[in-house]
């Protein structure tokens, strides 16, 4: 963590399930949260935000389209075009006949010889909307078409990535827009994805701190969801 964090940034404390975003003369829009489950840890790291997509695909990862979409197939074949997803043959990159593929019988992980894509729409895993940082860990924020778990008091229920409560607030504030109204009409302008490109970059912190200040006085303090606390304590 560098001692200043810039004059706009985006802090996400997992544990706490929360995003504060910062900007110079303006109360911070904080938001609710849901992270990485303990097999899928939300990572800590600092990267730049770049850009934004509109109306974004979902190009499903190998480790999701083998071990949970694949069986998920296998058992109910309508459930691609249900769902709204294409297959497409990773060597000739042609789009393919779910059908014609025995679901069954595929191994898992990078052997995975299919990609997956869920189209934009009303039911996209990510949404309407999703903040891009390009980083290592192919972790972003994202808008969700499950906004009922935001009322979950626990909500470490992702593969890692971010989902964030006001999507289309942050994305007001980010682009200086005169409300999420705007960034509403901008979507439903068009169907297809649009890549807005931010005029200056904005840092994004993702930390894991149990015990947390607003610099009030008080102190927060939140559940050890990835049991990281335990192996600092166990290595004093």
């Amino acid at each position: 963590m560098p001692r200043e964090l810039g004059s706009s940034y985006v802090i996400v404390d997992v544990p706490a399930y929360r995003l504060w975003f910062h900007q110079p003369g303006k109360k911070p829009l904080t938001m609710r949260t849901i992270v990485g489950d303990y097999k899928n840890q939300t990572p800590s790291f600092t990267q730049k935000m770049k850009y934004l997509v509109m109306n974004p695909n979902w190009y499903v990862p190998n480790s999701i389209a083998s071990k949970e979409l694949a069986p998920k197939i296998s058992e109910d074949p309508d459930y691609v075009d249900r769902a709204g997803f294409k297959v497409y043959d990773k060597q000739s990159k042609q789009q393919i006949d779910p059908a014609s593929v025995d679901w069954a019988s595929l191994g898992t992980g990078s052997e995975f010889p299919y990609r997956i894509v869920q189209s934009s729409g009303n039911t996209n895993a990510l949404g309407d909307i999703k903040f891009i940082f390009p980083n290592r860990h192919g972790i972003y924020l994202h808008d969700t078409s499950a906004p009922s778990l935001f009322r979950k008091d626990k909500r470490a229920l992702s593969h890692g990535c971010i989902r964030i409560e006001k999507p289309l607030e942050l994305a007001a504030r980010i682009l200086g827009t005169s409300s999420p109204d705007e960034i509403a009409s901008m979507i439903q302008s068009s169907s297809h994805n649009r890549h807005v490109n931010l005029k200056g970059e904005i840092p994004v912190y993702l930390v894991y701190m149990t015990a947390w200040s607003e610099g009030k006085g008080d102190i927060s303090f939140f559940n050890d969801i990835y049991k990281r606390d335990r192996r600092l304590l166990a290595a004093k």
